[in-house]
Parts: structure tokens; sequence; C-alpha cells
């Protein structure tokens, strides 16, 4: 059986770590530049969770690939943060036009969720 240490240093060593790593950075990035930018106040957390823990989970449980190496790994989690941000602040600005300001961004966060991770998998799903 491993010790806590070892687990915890693989763990550092792994491209699951690595995409965290990538994607945590643009989020919080990306949360202060929503924060200022978009007019809801919710919008900036809506962009922290979605880049910070939807794009590490999609990495984790949809990409169906392994990482050619670590770097790739956080450019993965990096470009997918920055895609999911873009991507919320774009669905938010639309639905907030035609639904109002308590509905936008609710709807914005489970559609920019469940939409990554429909892509997630369907860009790695080989056929048979």
């Amino acid at each position: 059986m491993s010790s806590l240490a070892a687990r915890f240093r693989a763990y550092l060593g792994s491209a699951d770590f690595a995409v965290t790593a990538g994607a945590v950075v643009v989020a919080l990035v990306a949360g202060a530049v929503a924060f200022e930018t978009l007019p809801g106040d919710t919008d900036g957390y809506f962009v922290v969770l979605l880049s910070g823990v939807a794009v590490p989970g999609f990495g984790r449980d949809q990409w169906q690939r392994p990482f050619e190496s670590r770097g790739r790994a956080v450019a993965w989690g990096a470009v997918g943060a920055v895609v999911a941000s873009l991507s919320y602040a774009g669905v938010v600005t639309a639905v907030r036009a035609v639904a109002g300001d308590p509905v936008a961004p609710i709807l914005s966060f489970a559609a920019v969720w469940i939409l990554g991770s429909f892509a997630a998998r369907t860009l790695t799903n080989d056929p048979a």
C-alpha cells in the first residue's frame, strides 16, 4: 500500500494535475475579467466554476485520449478554460437579451457545462 505522500507526488506529476493547473490559472484571470466586464453579479463566479472546475473534469472524465506530454495537458486545460469562458460570455449575453437577468446566468451556465462535456466526448470518440 502506498503512502499518502507517494500518491500526492504521483498526482503532481500526472496529466490530470497539469490540466487542472492550466485551467485554474486561466479561470482566475477570466473570473476577474468577467467581474469587471459582464453586467451580472454572478457571471464572474460562473466563469470561474466553468473554467476552473468543469474543464479539468472534462479532461479527466470525458477526454478519451491520453495527453502526449504534461505541456500539452497544461495547454489543453488553458485553451479549454478560455473556450469555456468565452462561450459563457457569448451565451449569457444572448440569453440575457431574451430572457432577462435572473434566468440568463443559470441557463447559460448549465448549457455551457453540458455542451462542453458533450464536445470533449465527441471530439475523442473514435468510431468503431
